[in-house]
């Protein structure tokens, strides 16, 4: 370059260059399911933009991520903030919900002092729902889906119809399927913190079903119907609602791949770009709908179910016991089915669930060899785990008796409670052939069932 010719200066940095390129970065982060990379970006970007409600909105949406991964993070050094590496789970948890709750709330309120009006707005309301509950959490269920309705009205959709128009925009189906998810959840907010209210039944029903109009492809949809229907003691209409919600994903998708379209579909939930609405339903939607299957007695679309789970974890203690439980049902066995992670065993026990299936002896007792194994698995992956925690309370060397909470507690439930079916009718039957224990193939028979 002749030195007489002028140099080009660079474009100085401002907030209006970096705060774009920070975000950008950050949903890379994300993406990539790296929450504590992409907070790391975000905190700079609200350094240089404190006021802008984009930014706000997304260190939400990583927090939730953190407070979603916080029972992941073994190693202490995932933890981004030094100061909560010392945390149990439970305290890192709470301060991650308090952080999500003010960023959505700082959010909200600047988009409106500045009269914005942006779809982004609806997904705070969404994650703000998911914090609250009871009434607090209609209420901003409610305000999402009003702001949904708003955004697919300036799409051409009026969802004031019975049935939406089908719609081949993937924007526009998606949030018809937020839509629908919005109005699931104040359905099942009635069918439990709610459920006291005068209108409790009539809201659950109308929510439930207005959600399988929006969306007639959200599985999740017909499987809040479902529960609607269970509730009104209406089972062969629950069984048809599970049946169509089954239908649309459960042969969609070739089994080895269904865990990566899962981890694609956890990356892409805040990212408004994903093609196609996610069509197999959160895990802990597969974990209610193999319960609500086994309370109507649908063993063979349960074990489907279960199958797709153990594809994407099969050290899920829950997956076994409920393996060894189907099996245990399907040979015969009786008792209620654990609902909303309740695993008290005089509910267990009880008649609940209906009359035992009859099946021949050398049928029960191929299913009940089964089931005997996905017990002892589950019982062996329950005492390593509490082995585990155990030396890492010793060394932190404090909380020996603390426990963790509720989710300790259904865990030690869901043993007693197989270690009872094993010990006092599956092996009796068996006539004591393999007492002391019997061998774990890590019951893959049961899937052959």
């Amino acid at each position: 370059m002749s030195k007489d010719q002028p140099q080009q200066q660079e474009e100085p940095f401002t907030s209006e260059t970096m705060t774009p390129a920070l975000l950008a970065h950050a949903q890379k982060a994300l993406d990539a399911c790296h929450p504590n990379l992409a907070r790391k970006f975000l905190l700079r970007a609200y350094s240089v933009s404190p006021q802008n409600p984009h930014v706000l909105l997304q260190l939400g949406v990583v927090e939730m991520e953190r407070m979603n991964a916080a029972g992941e993070d073994d190693d202490p050094e995932d933890v981004a903030d030094e100061e909560e590496r010392d945390l149990d789970t439970e305290t890192r948890v709470h301060n991650c919900a308090i952080r999500a709750r003010e960023y959505f709330l700082e959010a909200v309120r600047l988009w409106g002092e500045a009269g914005w009006v942006v779809d982004e707005i609806y997904e705070a309301h969404l994650y703000l729902g998911q914090l609250s509950a009871g009434k607090v959490a209609l209420e901003y269920y409610d305000s999402a889906a009003n702001l949904l309705s708003v955004a697919l009205q300036k799409a051409g959709v009026d969802t004031m119809k019975a049935t939406p128009a089908v719609s081949t925009s993937a924007a526009t189906s998606l949030l018809l399927r937020k839509l629908s998810n919005a109005l699931c959840s104040m359905a099942e907010i009635y069918m439990t913190d709610c459920c006291d209210f005068e209108e409790a039944e009539s809201k659950c029903q109308s929510y439930a079903q207005r959600a399988t109009e929006i969306d007639p492809q959200n599985p999740e949809a017909h499987q809040t119907l479902a529960s609607v229907r269970m509730s009104q003691c209406r089972p062969d209409d629950a069984r048809k609602s599970l049946e169509t919600s089954m239908d649309i994903w459960i042969n969609s998708i070739p089994q080895p791949i269904l865990a990566s379209e899962q981890q694609q579909q956890a990356s892409s939930s805040s990212s408004p770009s994903h093609p196609t609405p996610p069509a197999i339903p959160p895990y802990p939607a597969r974990i209610n709908l193999t319960k609500l299957l086994l309370e109507l007695s649908m063993h063979d679309r349960a074990l489907a179910v279960l199958k797709t789970i153990e594809e994407e974890n099969d050290e899920d203690l829950e997956l076994w016991y409920l393996y060894g439980y189907c099996l245990y049902r399907m040979g015969g066995g009786r008792g209620a089915v654990p609902q909303d992670g309740d695993y008290d065993n005089d509910d267990l026990d009880s008649d609940v669930a209906g009359p035992a299936v009859e099946v021949a002896d050398d049928r029960k007792k191929e299913l009940w060899n089964e089931a005997a194994e996905c017990f002892e698995h589950f019982m062996q992956l329950y005492e390593r785990l509490a082995e585990m925690r155990k030396e890492a309370m010793a060394a932190d060397g404090e909380g020996m008796d603390d426990g963790d909470g509720e989710g300790n507690e259904n865990e030690e439930e869901m043993y007693t409670h197989a270690v009872h079916l094993l010990r006092s009718e599956i092996e009796p039957f068996l006539g004591g052939e393999e007492e002391g224990g019997m061998d774990v193939d890590g019951g893959e028979d049961a899937m052959d069932v």
